[in-house]
């Protein structure tokens, strides 16, 4: 079938789910011919982003190849009036679910991602009756099988990683996250950092790893010193102030985990000159040093002690900093720690302001 419809309310699933399509039917790198995007802006209202996609379906493919449509991650669902309605976005929604009773050209292909769609509209059942509809509801704690629901996504999340979880470390997983399933890729690059590929993960090897929102928080942060991009670490900011139940009294162990961090990073760029090797062979360098080598590397024992791949992605973020910013940092997180336990200076705007010192 030439109309594939990708539904339902969990956004993570449903994003995943609908670039695949694409990269099915357009192939992996289409090129501006082969492939037309119609995704919601600032620039263009829903109206005449949907007038557009028609006109793209009604255009025959460039010089006779084949051409795919992709309407993406459309949330305007929910407006959809009834069948006698003449409100413009209801008639652009109907005007699709008639060329779909109708037939594409067998060509083209229309591929629709979205959110918050009744099946009980028109379009949805256009859809559902003329060509291949899969819908991605997200689990409630609520309904009676939730875990094996979320189960089901850590392992086909886990399957594409090429980690593989037993039934226990599936279960510690889901207890962790619960039905917050958005959460599901960052668990699983966690392990994949700590363990590397093809490795088999006992619930034992995720205890240091996925323990809750506290070690989130701090994957989070970590995460926008390693891009040291300024916008990402205020997003950053904003989205763990806002899962914070008390940031004054959460924040301190936040900073005494950044210290840490960059006491990690000092010693992987010291690691890197040691050996004069660079950030993606640092695995292979660990794993081949003798008990006897790893004494003489001591002083990065915390770097090389840990899982290499773990140490290859500190290197990494090591090459975004000197030496002299490092230690400034360590520096730095030094004093806004001893401030947030004598100050009464807001602990939280004192640690954005040292994130903002950090990596600009």
């Amino acid at each position: 079938m030439n109309i594939i419809g990708i539904f339902g309310n969990n956004e993570t699933r449903i994003k995943v789910e609908a670039q695949k399509a694409v990269e099915k039917a357009a192939g992996p790198n289409p090129d501006t011919f082969s492939l037309d995007i119609y995704a919601q802006n600032d620039k263009i209202d829903d109206v005449d982003l949907l007038k557009q996609c028609i006109i793209a379906l009604r255009t025959p493919p460039f010089l006779g190849g084949k051409k795919t449509v992709w309407l993406k991650n459309f949330n305007a669902f929910d407006k959809e009036g009834t069948i006698k309605s003449t409100d413009p976005l209801t008639k652009r929604l109907h005007g699709l679910a008639n060329m779909f009773a109708k037939k594409l050209p067998d060509d083209i292909t229309f591929i629709v991602s979205g959110f918050g769609i009744l099946k009980t509209k028109t379009f949805y059942r256009s859809c559902n009756e003329n060509g291949k509809v899969s819908f991605f509801d997200a689990p409630k704690l609520t309904d009676k099988g939730w875990r094996e629901k979320v189960s089901v996504l850590i392992k086909s999340g886990a399957s594409e990683r090429n980690i593989q979880l037993d039934s226990r470390a599936i279960y510690y997983v889901t207890e962790v996250i619960g039905t917050d399933i958005a959460r599901i890729n960052s668990e699983l690059d966690k392990i994949l950092c700590y363990k590397g590929e093809n490795c088999y993960i006992m619930a034992e090897d995720l205890q240091d790893i996925c323990v809750g929102e506290r070690e989130a928080i701090f994957f989070a942060i970590n995460t926008a010193f390693d891009k040291r991009d300024i916008n990402f670490m205020l997003e950053t900011l904003r989205r763990t102030v806002n899962n914070m139940k008390n940031p004054e009294t959460e924040v301190i162990g936040t900073i005494s985990s950044c210290i840490k961090y960059f006491k990690l990073l000092l010693q992987a760029k010291l690691f890197l000159r040691l050996t004069n090797s660079s950030p993606g062979r640092i695995p292979f360098v660990i794993q081949k040093l003798s008990d006897d080598e790893k004494k003489s590397y001591e002083v990065c024992s915390e770097l090389i002690n840990g899982h290499p791949f773990a140490a290859k992605f500190k290197a990494l973020a090591a090459e975004k900093y000197t030496g002299p910013e490092i230690i400034e940092a360590i520096h730095l997180i030094t004093e806004a720690y001893k401030k947030c336990v004598s100050s009464s200076v807001s602990k939280w705007l004192m640690f954005e302001e040292l994130c903002m010192r950090i990596v600009i």
